[in-house]
């Protein structure tokens, strides 16, 4: 067995370090490069990674997003069916109004049940369109008084009172002429109301809804003109006969302020047939609508061929029971003309007519 002495001396001959040489030291750097080379290219590898990583995952989330928020492709837009209304309706007269400045429009309809009414029957009503949508933005008021054949429709839009806001005539067609009830358009809540004459003792206006005839014929005439010369607006409602000439003209000027009419005072000035005044194709300066476009031509022809050899002009027709038979007779008052052409008031004669039933031909006599 080594003694201590031996044993210490080979621990310490093996612990010392060898004898350095150029080999090792050649190999020593070229181990550290490669393993710097090798990192290296790990971090390359590794940014090269996380770039693509990142630029894909950049490109989905952008995707997603503007996916989401990306306009649709345009497609064109279904047509609003019944302005809106939760029932099918026809016979739909419109005509355009201005609320507060801006465009609307005004629509005259019949409620459609299983089959369209004719002209003058079932439910009719006037709403208006106030921002141009295609929707009524009112509720519908049904309008009363629509006879046949014509029913009611829309007339006129005028802006009487001169407020930015039009007001909206609705006439019903008669045996001569027309009947004129005006609404106004309020917009707390949006609403059509009938304009209210709150109290007359006058003529031409009288209490309740303001109502005016539009009638030019052979007797008589009735209409409406707008009167600016005065500090506030007015509607002048005119009426007067035919018979004398010089006539009578008797208006009634009327002041609208929102749904209320006050009559301010009426008038009576003789003035010869030529100088009357006479309902036209427009209402304060508001062109008319429907079958009043060419008034006054629109419900009835100026001239009629009776068979008498001239024509019956200004025609008025009535139907009432005048024999007493129980059936239905129908008068036409008008003013024969001569030579194939119509007279003015001064020249013709005036005709009254009426067919029997039985028959169908017309008996005339003159006045």
């Amino acid at each position: 067995m080594p003694s201590i002495d031996e044993q210490l001396k080979d621990r310490l001959r093996g612990s010392a370090p060898r004898p350095f040489r150029a080999d090792d030291l050649v190999a020593g750097l070229s181990a550290r490069k490669r393993r710097r080379e090798l990192g290296r290219k790990a971090g390359t590898i590794a940014l090269v990674v996380c770039v693509l990583l990142g630029t894909a995952g950049g490109f989905l989330v952008l995707n997603r997003v503007f996916r989401a928020t990306r306009m649709p492709v345009a497609t064109p837009s279904r047509p609003i069916e019944n302005l809106g209304l939760d029932y099918p309706i026809c016979r739909v007269m419109d005509m355009p109004i201005t609320v507060d400045g801006a465009p609307g429009s005004a629509y005259v309809f019949t409620r459609e049940d299983s089959d369209c009414p004719k002209p003058g029957e079932g439910d009719s009503f006037v709403a208006a369109d106030l921002d141009g949508d295609g929707r009524v933005d009112t509720l519908p008021v049904q309008l009363l008084g629509c006879f046949s054949p014509v029913g009611c429709e829309a007339f006129a839009a005028p802006d009487v009172n001169s407020d930015g806001t039009s007001e909206i005539a609705v006439s019903d067609a008669g045996a001569d002429g027309y009947g004129v009830s005006l609404y106004a358009v309020t917009m707390s809540p949006p609403a059509i109301q009938p304009i209210q004459v709150a109290d007359s003792i006058y003529k031409q206006v009288r209490p309740g809804p303001l109502e005016f005839a539009w009638v030019d014929v052979a007797g008589h005439a009735e209409g409406a003109a707008w009167h600016t010369a005065s500090r506030v607006p007015l509607l002048n409602v005119f009426g007067y006969d035919k018979f004398d000439d010089p006539t009578k003209v008797i208006t009634d000027g009327v002041q609208i302020v929102g749904t209320t009419a006050d009559v301010m005072g009426e008038s009576t000035v003789s003035k010869s047939l030529a100088e009357a005044p006479v309902p036209g194709n427009e209402l304060c300066g508001a062109p008319l609508q429907g079958s009043a476009a060419n008034f006054p031509n629109g419900a009835h022809s100026d001239q009629m061929d009776i068979g008498i050899g001239n024509p019956l002009c200004d025609v008025s027709k009535v139907v009432a029971d005048f024999t007493g038979d129980g059936q239905d007779d129908t008068a036409l008052v008008g003013m024969e003309g001569r030579d194939g052409r119509c007279m003015n008031a001064a020249e013709g004669r005036r005709s009254s007519l009426w067919t029997p039933p039985a028959t169908g031909c017309p008996t005339a006599g003159t006045t």
